[in-house]
């Protein structure tokens, strides 16, 4: 499956007109506004979305989503920016699958944005051992599986500033170190001296 994309008008041009971006999506507008097609999970097409942007090949299994070419198991976590409620979206992941994955592994995360489209904002890929410190851990009693614990981690912890798409990195800076947002490629706003669009 191909990655949808969709157009996102934003401000930041020279000449002050919108400018339309194409960005990645988790589903196209023909699927969002058809009768007839069943829109899968989020997190299942991001799965698909990480899969082709990154050409691995699907492998499940109760630790890991997908493989590299090489073989590498890769774990695949998506979460959207915010929750309706207005609080910061975290990723989720069991403290078994980074266990897991420490010996052989990576993590892909996938950022998107709440519209219609779930436009795709950042594609990150990291080892688990740079996860373990991160988040706030639950234990969960599962009658099959006994203790299991989760690990929610706000995304900004995880997706560095200068992995989301360009035109969207001053909406989140605020998360960021004054160090990382100064060392980061932003867009001015519109308020900023034209003459140059790009810091």
């Amino acid at each position: 499956m191909s990655i949808a994309t969709a157009e996102e008008p934003r401000t930041g041009s020279v000449s002050g007109f919108w400018e339309r971006r194409s960005m990645k999506s988790l589903y196209s507008r023909s699927e969002i506004y058809s009768h007839f097609v069943k829109l899968p999970v989020s997190w299942a097409r991001a799965e698909e979305v990480v899969r082709d942007e990154l050409d691995l090949v699907k492998d499940h299994a109760s630790w890991h989503d997908a493989r590299t070419k090489d073989g590498e198991p890769i774990e695949i976590k998506s979460c959207v920016t915010r929750y309706a409620d207005g609080r910061i979206g975290k990723f989720k992941i069991w403290n078994h699958q980074m266990r897991d994955l420490s010996s052989e592994g990576r993590v892909a995360f996938l950022l998107y944005r709440p519209n219609d489209t779930c436009g795709v904002l950042a594609i990150h890929t990291i080892p688990p051992w740079k996860i373990s410190p991160r988040g706030t851990v639950t234990g969960f009693w599962n009658e099959r599986l006994g203790w299991r614990h989760l690990r929610e981690i706000p995304w900004p912890e995880i997706i560095p500033l200068d992995s989301l798409e360009i035109l969207y990195r001053s909406d989140f800076a605020k998360y960021y170190s004054e160090e990382e947002v100064a060392d980061t490629r932003m867009p001015y706003s519109h308020e900023d001296d034209q003459s140059n669009c790009w810091r």
